[in-house]
């Protein structure tokens, strides 16, 4: 896994397509941990049909929906 984590890491652009389409409370963590990883490295494309205050229905944490937003939208430009 740790390799996986990495490759990932690596690249220049991530998609992450239609976030919103099922609930991922069980794998969240993982998918902040590897967003962290990304954090002003690469670019991160995430599409949702979802707007923000409802990531944590889809996310199941606040404070871990808050710290992801956080993340993305610090260096964001659209």
């Amino acid at each position: 896994m740790l390799r996986f984590q990495k490759q990932i890491a690596s690249y220049e652009l991530l998609i992450v397509d239609e976030l919103a389409s099922c609930p991922i409370k069980t794998g969240a963590e993982l998918l902040f941990e590897m967003l962290s990883q990304r954090y002003e490295r690469g670019s991160t494309l995430i599409t949702s049909n979802l707007p923000f205050q409802e990531w944590t229905e889809i996310l199941g944490s606040e404070r871990l929906t808050g710290a992801l937003l956080d993340r993305l939208t610090h260096t964001s430009t659209s």
